[in-house]
């Protein structure tokens, strides 16, 4: 007798943090990539896909621009104006 039960699939839709890093300025991308890397915020496991809260992941940026000394050839409010509104959004992360 076969007692297993049907799995729903579910699907939520997600921003793909390359995707957004591509948004911004030329040379800032290295930058974020080494904040989301050196975050103690996001823990990476074996998964092919790491999903975090887009708020976190804008902070991430935030706190990477602030950081990054290509930040003072632009204007944070229109760079950042390109991106999505990540509020009650959500960021995939390979690996």
């Amino acid at each position: 007798m076969d007692t297993t039960q049907p799995i729903q699939i579910v699907q939520i839709p997600v921003y793909m943090w390359d995707d957004l890093v591509d948004l911004l300025p030329e040379g800032f991308a290295d930058v974020a990539h080494d904040a989301l890397g050196d975050s103690d915020r996001v823990s990476f496991g074996d998964a092919e896909y790491t999903v975090i809260k887009g708020t976190l992941a804008q902070r991430i940026l935030f706190d990477a621009w602030d950081g990054w000394d290509g930040a003072e050839d632009h204007d944070r409010t229109e760079v950042f104006g390109r991106l999505p509104s990540l509020i009650n959004a959500h960021v995939a992360l390979r690996g």
